[in-house]
């Protein structure tokens, strides 16, 4: 899950605003879990207003998103009516694997590890 944030927006009343490296800094010592809990405020072309989540919620979303992704890439090359790859970038052959799925959050740099699925496709980039 992408979010653009376009600075030259005004953000919403009651909010502080820092520079980045004040951010970073304010952060740093912060524990996960309390950063989890914060509120976290984006602007959305689409609708043409601000939208505010906790970090939490959007790294759960993050984590749906990417396992339902993992599911359509661990069945391999698309066939006629079904969910798989259709990229000439991603080879495919038959053979047992893993996938790995990771969801990255850049606030201090965090990942999780949203599972591992068996598949029956060996997979490398062209």
């Amino acid at each position: 899950m992408t979010r653009n944030i376009n600075l030259t927006h005004s953000f919403p009343l009651g909010l502080t605003t820092y520079r980045p490296s004040q951010l970073e800094e304010h952060l740093h010592g912060e524990e996960e879990a309390s950063l989890m809990q914060r509120n976290y405020c984006y602007w959305e072309e689409s609708s043409q207003s601000w939208h505010t989540s906790t970090v939490q919620k959007l790294k759960d979303a993050g984590l749906k998103q990417l396992k339902k992704c993992l599911c359509v890439v661990r069945q391999g090359i698309v066939h006629s009516g079904s969910a798989g790859i259709l990229d000439w970038c991603i080879c495919c052959v038959e053979g047992d694997s893993c996938l790995d799925g990771y969801v990255i959050m850049c606030t201090r740099v965090f990942g999780w590890k949203a599972e591992t699925v068996q598949t029956k496709w060996i997979y490398w980039g062209a």
